[in-house]
């Protein structure tokens, strides 16, 4: 059901914000600006848009070329129209839950998140370890399996090769 809609046009939203966005079409307000060059818009994601281009910092970087820009819709193109068949193949996706990205720094934040989360067993505070990702041949991470005759499962050390503190984590299995 679509109860906003236009009185000029008769276009219609399910969205009361959505319909004042679009009566700005009609009526040419503009109330967004930037601050620095006077751009002025209707939407205020558009300025934010508009806003990174002064900061000079591109986001997206081709990795096949020397193409960089600032918005993911753009480099999402660029990878269909210059590199066929390539447009998902620098996607980095979490082993560890369905989260997706196409910028590296924004995908190494997110795996930090998951190997900061914790467990208490038996009021010991372990790290939660998803084995498929700490071995995952990304992480270049060595296993060895472990069997010990007291504990009542086998215990896999996991020790990771070129990380930032190279401790060791254990997880029963």
């Amino acid at each position: 059901m679509r109860p906003y809609t236009c009185r000029i046009c008769g276009y219609a939203t399910a969205v009361a914000s959505s319909l004042k966005l679009h009566q700005r079409l009609h009526t040419g307000e503009k109330p967004f600006s930037c601050d620095e060059c006077g751009f002025r818009t209707a939407d205020h994601n558009t300025l934010r848009k508009h806003k990174m281009r002064h900061t000079g910092r591109k986001n997206y970087m081709c990795p096949l070329c020397d193409y960089s820009c600032i918005q993911a819709s753009s480099y999402k193109n660029h990878l269909k129209s210059k590199h066929p068949g390539m447009d998902d193949g620098f996607v980095y996706s979490c082993n560890m839950c369905n989260f997706k990205t196409i910028r590296k720094d924004i995908y190494m934040l997110h795996i930090v998140k998951h190997k900061e989360e914790t467990v208490h067993i038996n009021g010991i505070c372990e790290p939660i370890v998803n084995l498929d990702e700490m071995l995952n041949e990304k992480e270049k991470i060595q296993a060895e399996i472990v069997e010990q005759p007291y504990y009542p499962f086998n215990t896999i050390r996991v020790k990771p090769i070129n990380t930032i503190n190279n401790e060791t984590v254990e997880n029963t299995i």
